[in-house]
């Protein structure tokens, strides 16, 4: 996957999830309905891709806001030159 596919992956994802419901709960009720219909083994390892997910974007959101504050405080590398 290319930069150019991965924030475009990131976003879509959301989009996707808002797709499921207008609340929270409803999102959520949606997703798991549609998780019991799945085979055991694409449980297993959709349920092995949530976990994972769930414990780096906390620290993808921190580094990349802080990639944001550092360039705007400094300016980004495009506008360089």
């Amino acid at each position: 996957m290319t930069i150019t596919e991965f924030w475009p992956a990131v976003h879509q994802l959301r989009e996707l999830i808002d797709d499921e419901g207008l609340t929270l709960d409803e999102r959520l009720d949606s997703v798991v309905a549609k998780f019991c219909d799945l085979s055991p083994t694409a449980q297993r390892q959709l349920l092995t891709d949530v976990l994972k997910l769930s414990m780096e974007l906390p620290d993808v959101y921190a580094a990349v806001s802080a990639a944001v504050s550092y360039l705007e405080e400094h300016g980004s590398s495009s506008e360089a030159g």
